[in-house]
């Protein structure tokens, strides 16, 4: 339950009380066990502290045996971005476990204007270790051994090796998006058997369209979406910063998980953001995301010349519609797994099995998926031509052997 005060006609408050969804039945018994920590609570006093507070709670290191004193950065283009001591302290020390609090804040504002969520008032966010520390703690907050969950197959790979999830985006590995009449179908699905969704949506810009799609974040009219955006593919992987969305009875599952595991996301990565968006701006931030856009894009049309050149006849593909993947099926073999596994590396060419993506990995998969994010246009010529030269010897290998 959440309660608010509304100012009505300049005088009156009027208290209204908004409901939230019964996630009682959602919550495993191993996060319903899980207490809050003492000090991570009790260091929330020091968000709104006096400058006169003094804090002898929790067993935070002295900042002045930090070795670091200075932290200068150069951009693209050659500017400099310097920590001041103030931000290199707070970066170099333990922190929220919700987030570093002028971070959250940049991101909340973000969120709003990506994606208006109808219940916006009532939600909140909270910075992760990347979107998969996310959604694995949001597993592990959902549940329990044998529980029943529906996914897409094919499947992000990574996600089946933790366990309503989708990529709705981009969604790797196929590289498609999921039409506007889909994602209403699917809200309409979760509404009528009250499900909760998973909206995992780490390539949301990284669209080649210009038209935006409607996130389930902004139709949820009921709290149903747990919604997490990463700066993974946009900033840094390294860093390992994303941020989760949602209505706060399942945040707070997630966080007390964060208290009793890392205790905190990376603060130097958060401060680090933080000062950079700051330094961009809202059109700074635009511009950058426009230049990664057509770098990707170039870099995908690159690699769908070098499939048209070496593997006309021999697989098909589909267009990427954003993202970093494209998603190949070999015409002429039941299963790429042995050939890529076993054989692909010595023939100068690597890519991962279909099977790998498919909810049920022992069924032979002709598919296949390929990245082209790092490789040059030079390079993507030659890896389809070693690819081409791969299967072609794999069909020949599987005759003999019938």
């Amino acid at each position: 339950m959440f309660s608010w005060f509304y100012y009505l006609s300049g005088r009156t408050h009027v208290s209204i009380t908004l409901l939230w969804m019964n996630y009682s039945r959602f919550i495993s018994k191993q996060s319903s066990r899980r207490k809050p920590s003492c000090i991570s609570e009790l260091r929330r006093a020091l968000e709104n502290g006096s400058p006169s507070l003094v804090w002898l709670a929790s067993g935070m290191p002295s900042p002045e045996k930090f070795p670091f004193r200075e932290m200068t950065v150069t951009l693209e283009g050659g500017k400099q971005l310097t920590l001041s001591k103030e931000a290199l302290s707070t970066g170099l020390q333990y922190g929220p476990s919700q987030g570093y609090p002028l971070l959250r804040k940049q991101l909340k504002r973000m969120v709003e204007q990506w994606h208006s969520p109808p219940r916006w008032a009532e939600s909140d966010l909270l910075v992760t270790v990347g979107n998969q520390d996310g959604v694995s703690k949001a597993l592990d907050m959902l549940l329990d051994p044998e529980d029943f969950i529906v996914v897409p197959d094919p499947c992000y790979s990574d996600f089946l090796c933790m366990a309503l999830y989708l990529v709705p985006n981009s969604c790797n590995p196929t590289g498609t998006n999921m039409s506007e009449e889909r994602r209403q179908e699917i809200y309409a699905i979760a509404q009528q058997y009250d499900l909760i969704i998973l909206e995992d949506d780490p390539y949301f810009f990284l669209q080649f369209n210009e038209k935006q799609l409607t996130s389930f974040l902004s139709m949820d009219v009921d709290g149903r979406v747990l919604r997490f955006d990463s700066f993974s593919k946009v900033i840094s992987s390294g860093l390992r910063i994303g941020c989760v969305t949602g209505a706060p009875p399942l945040l707070q599952g997630i966080t007390l998980h964060m208290q009793a595991s890392c205790i905190c996301p990376p603060m130097l990565s958060q401060v680090l953001i933080h000062e950079l968006l700051t330094f961009w701006g809202d059109e700074g931030f635009k511009k950058h995301i426009s230049d990664i856009c057509q770098f990707y894009k170039d870099r995908r049309d690159a690699m769908i010349q070098a499939l048209e050149t070496h593997l006309n006849g021999i697989c098909e593909w589909i267009v990427p519609e954003g993202g970093i993947f494209v998603w190949l099926k070999v015409l002429h073999l039941n299963d790429t797994s042995a050939m890529l596994l076993e054989r692909a590396a010595k023939g100068d060419v690597v890519l991962v099995p279909g099977r790998e993506f498919m909810v049920d990995s022992t069924k032979p998969c002709p598919y296949m998926r390929a990245a082209y994010s790092c490789a040059t246009p030079e390079e993507m010529m030659k890896g389809m031509e070693n690819l081409a030269k791969l299967i072609q010897k794999e069909i020949e290998l599987q005759s003999t052997h019938k």
